[in-house]
């Protein structure tokens, strides 16, 4: 196949992903509007936008590392298990560290979703990471099945536990994190990414070299945050979680 012809393949293929994870909301929207309250879609909607602003803090955006570094020794396994061993490690790291913090401060947060908000987050950290190594590998059709069955999954998901069993705002959280979760679990056991975990070939300096890469694309990621998501933030801030629903589910 030249090399046109597959830049199209594999441009179609990450298209369709894209286009999955975003018609998600567009086929639950009416089972939202029907069945949950003002303020269970508005603190939903909510949380979501938060996941979205931590996520590339967290991560520090080494997501987009891991993909560009695998592109470069594509083919070369020993260079691909140290760059995924040494990723991982440090996401696993990440991860506790947000924990311990969102134990901290949960003391002082009096909300019933606070906890769905870091688990939201600590599964979308890891997807996230699993469909970036399996681009990087150079397998853009795992990539696309992993976003489509996420898709899937969430809105078949939300239709079980909030028409059927009525969990409103629980329900579908729950189903955004499960959705989530089958996705990493598809693409961790697909590419078998296991495999590539060698412990002693954890690299620091290749650490520091992926995140002298990735930690300036955060304030990119933060503007798109503020340009498409902050202004829920402060019309909730200002006007109640309720209008928050109101203005933005007629978007």
């Amino acid at each position: 196949m030249g090399k046109g012809k597959q830049l199209l393949k594999n441009t179609a293929i990450v298209t369709i992903g894209k286009i999955a994870t975003q018609l998600i909301t567009f086929f639950l929207l009416p089972i939202y509007t029907a069945l949950l309250t003002q303020e269970e879609y508005g603190v939903v909607d909510l949380l979501n936008t938060l996941v979205s602003l931590f996520l590339p803090i967290v991560t520090l955006q080494i997501e987009q590392g891991v993909f560009r570094y695998l592109v470069d020794c594509r083919g070369n396994r020993n260079e691909e298990t140290k760059i995924i061993t040494t990723i991982l490690k440090f996401i696993v790291i990440q991860s506790f560290i947000y924990i311990i913090i969102i134990l901290i401060a949960s003391s002082f947060i009096n909300n019933p979703y606070k906890y769905f908000l870091a688990g939201n987050l600590i599964v979308s950290i890891f997807s996230s990471i699993f469909l970036q190594i399996a681009r990087g590998l150079g397998d853009n059709k795992s990539y696309a099945i992993g976003s489509l069955i996420s898709g899937f999954a969430i809105v078949i998901l939300n239709i079980i536990l909030i028409v059927v069993f009525s969990l409103g705002a629980y329900g579908m959280l729950l189903a955004t994190l499960l959705g989530n979760l089958i996705c990493a679990i598809y693409i961790f056991w697909n590419k078998k990414l296991y495999k590539y975990i060698k412990l002693k070939q954890n690299d620091k300096n290749l650490l520091k070299e992926i995140l002298k890469y990735s930690v300036p694309l955060i304030p990119n990621m933060i503007s798109w945050w503020v340009v498409n998501a902050s202004d829920r933030t402060i019309v909730t801030a200002i006007l109640g979680i309720a209008q928050n629903r109101n203005i933005f589910s007629s978007k």
